[in-house]
């Protein structure tokens, strides 16, 4: 094969990677981890919330518009966090003008906090600019990967790169002058990098040279006493190919090069080949879910970045305005205020299996179905991973759960939030009230005909704020006379509550009348008093003690009550 032929093969193979035909490049000063032991050292400024916003709020709302929108239906709200009021999208977003901030100024009359925010790893050509190149992440054969499938020109961006990181920092830094009271950074964590449909979403994406050059210093941590011999028995480097201490580690040309090394092993295609022996040192992300107490590259490394995102926007915030701001993203992540957990198909949530998030039979709600143990579950998940934090589900689109829910008649919708909020309040979550998304043509709450059933049991949970806001999930079981109802016990400021949800459900809720509620308790209270959205004001109710059991007469329960014993 001749020179000229040999060059425009290789011309043509770089046009089909669009990935460029340089090579890997040089990195001056690599990703953020720029020498071994960074990831120790973490980034300057304090990266934990002090507002004072959530103490007493229990309403969250979820309602997205364009940047330059109001949803009139937020303010018709009052006392309540709108955890999503806007989303920086593509080029929508990156200038001050692009924004309406009269929008959170009408919210906060109402004393709703608005919290604005952006995608934090979806990437587009405009966006960028001359910075694409650098900006998007790659594939394992440094070939870009688009996702056609979220919306066309839809690329991921590379979380390790500093300066897209400074691009996400000078966007939130926008919408703080602006007067918004958060920020939400929707996929931090890329959504996993799944690769896409490319790769058939096998994992094949996060392998730009910023990542490449972060790993090399952690290899380099990890392992600080290896030579070539420790290399090659260890991971099966090979000696050309291997980390070495007398190259900057982010010189990807003469020190290690993980894509080479997939690449001579014949694992390009698929990273995580159980073969691979560096694959559970890089770590398999889980899309929106942080894993606590990972000790892999890329869980130390979206950790690391994560905080520095975090800790410059707060200080910002405190050292221009004198004022704290909310952060949050999608998902279970440290550093927030609270999180915002998007409810969608294909998730882990059971302990690694899926869970139908919106519970249908044929179209039609299906109310028996109880989320109790699984939102118990992720109640200690995100106590876990971000401390005592509250976690607020939401319904997240586009998605067919989404779709489900918008297919439900009006009485089914109102049954879904009367049965599914009130069994995660009961469970120390919040469930943010849905009222639209950004998505085109979707119905809102108004146009389904919820909206006014929404702002009155909003204003349920408000009244109760003290109540929800701080309670402490207790162990003790409860035992109910009557089948198909989750009995939980919460503890707050210094009381005891009784949660009763009721399951029985066959196209419709069935009432339950005169029944009992049993558990364990340590001596005869003053007042056991009945509170529920189903109702109006509170009624005391008729109690037996004995033996350390408390056992409390139920006359009515439509949905959900909550009793509250003295």
């Amino acid at each position: 094969m001749s020179p000229l032929s040999k060059r425009l093969l290789t011309a043509l193979a770089c046009l089909l990677l669009s990935a460029g035909c340089a090579g890997p490049k040089v990195l001056p000063l690599p990703g953020l981890v720029v020498t071994p032991g960074a990831l120790d050292v973490p980034p300057p400024g304090d990266p934990y919330g002090h507002a004072e916003t959530l103490k007493q709020r229990a309403v969250y709302l979820f309602s997205q518009a364009e940047v330059n929108q109001t949803d009139a239906q937020v303010l018709a709200f009052s006392d309540a966090v709108l955890i999503r009021g806007w989303q920086k999208w593509q080029t929508h977003g990156l200038k001050a003008s692009d924004y309406d901030f009269s929008y959170p100024a009408k919210a906060q009359q109402r004393k709703i906090a608005f919290v604005a925010g952006g995608t934090a790893s979806v990437l587009f050509r405009d966006e960028a600019g001359e910075h694409f190149a650098d900006w998007a992440t790659r594939d394992a054969r440094n070939a870009l990967v688009e996702h056609a499938y979220i919306v066309p020109g839809a690329h991921r961006a590379s979380l390790a790169n500093p300066a897209y990181r400074q691009h996400l920092i000078a966007y939130g830094k926008l919408q703080i002058d602006g007067g918004v009271d958060g920020l939400f950074f929707d996929e931090f964590n890329a959504a996993g990098y799944t690769g896409g449909k490319t790769w058939q979403f096998n994992g094949n994406e996060g392998y730009d040279d910023y990542f490449l050059a972060d790993f090399n210093a952690f290899l380099a941590k990890k392992h600080p006493d290896f030579g070539a011999e420790e290399w090659a028995q260890r991971y099966g480097m090979h000696a050309d190919n291997r980390i070495r201490d007398d190259v900057p580690l982010g010189d990807l040309t003469r020190n290690f090069n993980y894509r080479n090394y997939l690449a001579r092993h014949g694992w390009a295609n698929y990273p995580d080949e159980p073969k691979n022996p560096l694959a559970p040192v890089w770590g398999a992300l889980i899309g929106n879910r942080s894993q606590a107490g990972a000790q892999d590259f890329r869980a130390r490394a979206f950790d690391h970045y994560w905080r520095e995102v975090v800790a410059s926007l707060r200080e910002y915030a405190r050292q221009r305005y004198g004022k704290e701001i909310l952060i949050t993203s999608n998902g279970v992540f440290p550093y927030v205020d609270f999180n915002s957990f998007g409810l969608y198909e294909y998730n882990r949530d059971d302990k690694g299996k899926e869970v139908e998030w919106l519970p249908v039979v044929n179209g039609h709600l299906d109310g028996s179905r109880s989320y109790r143990r699984v939102f118990q579950q992720l109640y200690a998940y995100n106590r876990e991973v971000a401390g005592d934090v509250p976690l607020v589900l939401f319904l997240d689109w586009p998605t067919a759960q989404m779709n489900a829910y918008y297919a439900l008649s009006v009485a089914e919708k109102r049954d879904f939030w009367r049965i599914y909020a009130a069994e995660a309040y009961a469970s120390g979550l919040y469930y943010a009230f849905h009222l639209k998304t950004a998505m085109p043509g979707e119905p809102t709450a108004q146009a389904s005909g919820v909206l006014e059933f929404l702002k009155q049991l909003a204003g349920f949970y408000a009244a109760h704020a003290p109540l929800y806001a701080g309670a402490r999930p207790l162990d003790t079981l409860v035992s109910t006379s009557v089948a198909q109802i989750t009995a939980t016990l919460t503890s707050s400021q210094k009381k005891t509550l009784l949660h009763l949800v009721n399951h029985n459900y066959q196209r419709g809720l069935l009432r339950q009348r005169q029944f009992t509620a049993s558990f364990p308790y340590p001596e005869a209270p003053q007042r056991v008093t009945r509170h529920s959205p189903d109702a109006e004001g509170a009624r005391p109710l008729a109690f037996r003690f004995a033996d350390n059991t408390l056992t409390v007469e139920v006359d009515e329960l439509e949905a959900y009550d909550l009793i509250v014993i003295e």
